[in-house]
């Protein structure tokens, strides 16, 4: 009897990684990029917390909002990710899109 494949869901991006080898940057960058895809924002993969607070401070409302919401899923994604070398690197872009996220918020505060 032929072996029966367990495949994913088409549109599942996890299945882009291979779970043989470490999570690179790069993979972070491919992530992002497929994330991004098609939208009005183009979040860049942040070198730092300065980077993201820089970044976020020149957002508009809606530019806002789309980030919240990439946010999120991104850190969906990290809980959901059985490799750990790329958990911890979508769980670091994620907190840097909050940062991102909050500087918005401190610049319309002032």
């Amino acid at each position: 009897m032929p072996k029966t494949e367990r495949r994913e869901p088409r549109g599942k991006i996890r299945g882009h990684f291979s779970k043989k080898r470490p999570a690179s940057e790069q993979d972070v960058r491919v992530y992002l990029g497929m994330m991004n895809g098609f939208k009005k924002l183009r979040i860049p993969t942040f070198a730092s917390a300065e980077h993201a607070t820089e970044w976020g401070s020149h957002l508009n409302a809606e530019q806002h909002t789309l980030l919240v919401k990439e946010q999120r899923g991104l850190s969906y994604s990290a809980v959901d990710e059985p490799n750990l070398q790329l958990k911890v690197n979508l769980a670091t872009q994620s907190q840097l899109m909050r940062e991102a996220a909050e500087a918005f918020a401190l610049t319309w505060a002032i």
